[in-house]
């Protein structure tokens, strides 16, 4: 029985560290670099959207989910009310060959919020989705612990929203820098 209990064990270890082998969990400070698009008719207008916050991430193998939370410069902010913009989503990671310095690529798309005040906007809420392109470099502390920094392309579009009767339409170009930490298992 002592036996059985030892291999029961056993295998349950080696079963749970190959049931999070390739898992990982980041977090980054994120900066943008945007301009916001608002259009209504023929009528344009491109405002500064520069934008700082805080994304968290988990990759599992070559598939990596983010959740974005960031505050937008007053010039271009939708939300009124001070709260942050919010964005999930999910990429597709390419990593290339090294052992201390690994370049890696990603493509992705995801879906954000912002809330509104209602005394400008009929709406609570606005949505968006966006689609993003990635490049960056991992650099491995240890076999474990890695500093991971990327810069990123990303194209918004939000639903329209209604500002005292006009309707106008909203989308986004960003440019962003991130840096962070990695802890892989």
């Amino acid at each position: 029985m002592r036996n059985f209990n030892l291999l029961f064990l056993s295998t349950l270890i080696f079963v749970s560290q190959s049931a999070v082998a390739g898992v990982a969990i980041g977090i980054d400070a994120i900066s943008d670099s945007a301009t916001r698009t608002l259009s209504s008719g023929s009528n344009e207008a491109d405002f500064s959207a520069d934008a700082t916050g805080i994304r968290v991430r988990l990759s599992i193998e070559h598939v990596e989910f983010y959740i974005s939370s960031y505050s937008v410069d007053s010039d271009a902010d939708l939300d009124t009310t001070d709260d942050n913009e919010l964005e999930f989503g999910a990429n597709i990671v390419i990593f290339g060959s090294g052992s201390t310095v690994v370049p890696f690529g990603k493509l992705g798309a995801g879906f954000g919020t912002v809330p509104l005040d209602s005394t400008f906007y009929s709406e609570d809420s606005i949505t968006n989705v966006h689609l993003n392109g990635v490049v960056g470099l991992k650099l491995m502390l240890t076999d474990r612990f890695a500093l991971v920094g990327s810069l990123e392309a990303i194209y918004r579009i939000w639903q329209s929203v209604e500002v005292l009767s006009t309707t106008f339409d909203v989308d986004d170009r960003v440019f962003r820098a991130a840096l962070g930490l990695e802890l892989s298992f």
